[in-house]
């Protein structure tokens, strides 16, 4: 135990990781050390924002300790895999060590899954939209720019589908797409149960200040939103008792790490609307997770003909 943890703090490696290390190591019984250091690297590579280790593309920190590591990536799954403290997606042990060598801390792995298969149940269109009066709507918003307005396609999208994802730096009207979204979902059904929310107090009083001169709506820190307290860090509202929102517009989204993610996802009722708004590039999470970031990731404006036909007046590029 202490040849382990002199070891690690000789690579620089935190206070947090070590005794993560020798928590992992009393589990395994000290059989097998690439495990509780493989551990400790988890626990660093978490405290830099990431939500697994990758053992395929190890993170520069990682780098001095490769002579203590098995030298094939094969090798040390195989090590990892005989663990007590390892398991694979869909068991309940300390580490999950998925096929393409990502290791996880439990918790995280499960955030993630949740996260990702909640999205996936919303990837489709709003089904009782109004599309003559959405287009209605947009026309009566006066474009200053020549070609497709990015603006008003964006909140052609976010109202056309269950959940929608805009991300534009500084100045690219943000609030105004906002504004434009509150304005047609009211429109739309005058019933809606709306909410608007931010990560942070700072970003919320911004968006409330930004509506406050048209709308009266409050606008919530998602902490608050939930209902998440220092005495309750799982918050009101889940999976059993869903917050009563029939569409939430979430202000500064690249604020949101995995498990606030995931404690929202789950807490919002199946039929509920999601809307994500931020910067991809900028404010990133302080804890785990770069959610919007990730989300933000591949092609963008890519559109099938079928929804260039639903909004004829905006001049969406076809990319089918």
């Amino acid at each position: 135990m202490s040849d382990l943890l002199k070891l690690l703090r000789q690579h620089g490696l935190s206070e947090l990781a070590c005794q993560f290390a020798a928590y992992i190591d009393r589990k395994e019984q000290g059989m097998r050390p690439v495990v509780s250091i493989t551990a400790a690297l988890l626990s660093e590579a978490i405290a830099e924002g990431h939500v697994c280790l990758n053992l395929q593309q190890l993170p520069t920190f990682c780098q001095p300790l490769k002579p203590v590591l098995p030298e094939s990536v094969d090798d040390w799954m195989e090590i990892l895999s005989l663990a007590k403290t390892v398991g694979q997606p869909g068991d309940y042990t300390p580490l999950i060590l998925t096929e393409q060598g990502l290791l996880y801390l439990y918790r995280y792995y499960r955030d993630e899954q949740d996260v990702a298969s909640l999205i996936q149940q919303r990837l489709q269109p709003v089904n009782d939209i109004d599309l003559e009066q959405l287009n209605e709507d947009l026309g009566r918003w006066t474009s200053v720019i020549e070609g497709p307005d990015w603006q008003k396609i964006a909140v052609a999208v976010a109202l056309n589908r269950e959940f929608a994802v805009i991300s534009g730096g500084p100045g690219t009207g943000k609030t105004t797409i906002v504004l434009s979204m509150l304005n047609s979902l009211q429109q739309q059904s005058p019933e809606l149960y709306i909410g608007l929310a931010a990560p942070t107090g700072k970003a919320a009083a911004r968006l409330q200040q930004s509506i406050s001169t048209q709308h009266a709506y409050e606008v919530k820190t998602l902490h608050r939103l939930l209902g998440i307290t220092e005495h309750n860090d799982q918050g009101r509202y889940h999976t059993e008792r869903p917050l009563p929102l029939d569409v939430l517009i979430i202000d500064e989204a690249s604020m949101i790490d995995i498990s606030l993610m995931a404690k929202l996802m789950r807490a919002l009722s199946p039929s509920a609307r999601l809307i994500l708004l931020g910067d991809s590039q900028q404010l990133a999470s302080v804890e785990s997770g770069a959610v919007l970031a990730n989300l933000s990731e591949g092609k963008q404006g890519q559109f099938t003909a079928e929804f260039s036909e639903q909004f004829p007046e905006l001049e969406i590029p076809v990319t089918e």
